[in-house]
């Protein structure tokens, strides 16, 4: 499976329809809504939620869980140290709330660049969440990015294990 900040994987992703998604999912195990204009739904037997627009229909956010998701038996196997030695500070960071799963996140990352990392209480990598980015993180410059984004994509590219690839936001 392949992740893209700011964008989704290669079979879901944001701005993804949501009748897309239940085409590909099925109904959603539970939804549940936050505010007026937005609705989790929750795919726990895939292993993801997705924050859905309650007004367009569009996917808004992916949270992608440990374990079997979307397309196989990945496993996340990564610490709160290793993500910031590989991947620099963050733009913001906390911790200390429940997922809709139940599961107790005890610290997490947000990089602006569309993706975020929450750990469990043993330090371990347990969701990635994409989102639309703060800005940019990359510019074209003669139809080549610039020499930032690419060992930008090769830190995210090296922080996770397995079948688990981030390519560069599209």
């Amino acid at each position: 499976m392949t992740l893209t900040p700011g964008y989704g994987t290669d079979h879901l992703h944001l701005r993804e329809s949501s009748d897309r998604i239940k085409h590909l999912f099925g109904e959603p195990a539970k939804r549940r809504k936050t505010g007026s204009f937005r609705e989790y739904w929750l795919y726990p037997d895939h292993h993801f939620d997705c924050i859905v627009s309650r007004t367009s229909g569009a996917v808004l956010s992916l949270l992608l869980y440990s374990g079997k998701r979307i397309t196989g038996d990945e496993e996340f196997a990564l610490t709160e140290a290793r993500v910031r030695e590989m991947y620099g500070p963050p733009v913001q960071e906390g911790g200390g709330f429940r997922l809709a799963t139940g599961d107790y996140v005890n610290r997490w990352l947000t990089y602006d660049m569309g993706i975020g990392f929450d750990f469990n209480a043993a330090n371990r990598l347990q969701t990635i969440s994409i989102f639309a980015p703060k800005k940019k993180p990359a510019t074209k410059r003669a139809g080549k990015l610039t020499a930032s984004h690419g060992a930008h994509t090769q830190q995210i590219a090296a922080l996770l294990a397995g079948k688990v690839r981030i390519s560069r936001p599209r």
